[in-house]
């Protein structure tokens, strides 16, 4: 059975093991929770991308498709991460303390740095878009195929309280999503190790 390449072949193929004609108005439903799922497990190279500019404030919004932060840097040089916890300077905390570093306070980064004169990056995993009717793919769908039909299925065999393919398709998605990131890990690193040559 080929897999599917766009969003409608997506719902055909899963209605197709669930064979429930009852489902169809919720399939979409079924999808997002599949993705919701995806957004906070799949840490995987194609959903890497960065953020850059220079600010004029210490507070500024974080980008609207931020799903993870990854490192941020100041002048290209890498900031300090600090948890909500550390009040900065700017809080009416010790600014010594938290110097060179970044926070996120809400939908918020917060920065402590002396001028506003560099550049700022932040290198973050994004939020997935979501598959619809105007979104026929996206990089999981076309990277993970396996992985979002068993996700799909996953919640729909949930949601009719059909345990046994539940766990079925739970196990189908998290092999192939598993694979996946492995797979992706590998690519980013040499197969052999470096070694040293005499001159």
């Amino acid at each position: 059975m080929a897999s599917p390449q766009n969003y409608d072949q997506l719902l055909a193929l899963a209605a197709k093991f669930l064979k429930r004609q009852d489902l169809t108005a919720l399939m979409p439903t079924f999808v997002m929770f599949a993705e919701q799922y995806f957004n906070r497990k799949v840490m995987v190279s194609a959903r890497r991308t960065s953020f850059s500019f220079t600010p004029s404030t210490n507070v500024f919004p974080l980008p609207s498709d931020c799903e993870t932060p990854i490192q941020a840097y100041w002048g290209g040089r890498i900031l300090d991460f600090f948890p909500r916890g550390f009040e900065s300077g700017y809080a009416g905390g010790n600014s010594a303390v938290i110097a060179n570093g970044w926070q996120i306070i809400g939908q918020n980064i917060s920065l402590s740095v002396r001028d506003f004169d560099q550049l700022f990056r932040l290198d973050y995993y994004a939020t997935l878009e979501g598959l619809s009717e105007t979104n026929e793919s996206n990089w999981m769908l076309e990277d993970c195929p396996d992985g979002y039909l068993g996700g799909l299925l996953h919640e729909a065999f949930s949601y009719v309280r059909d345990t046994q393919n539940a766990t079925y398709w739970l196990q189908k998605r998290d092999a192939a999503i598993s694979d996946y990131v492995d797979n992706d890990a590998s690519n980013r690193r040499p197969d052999d190790q470096l070694t040293i040559r005499a001159g």
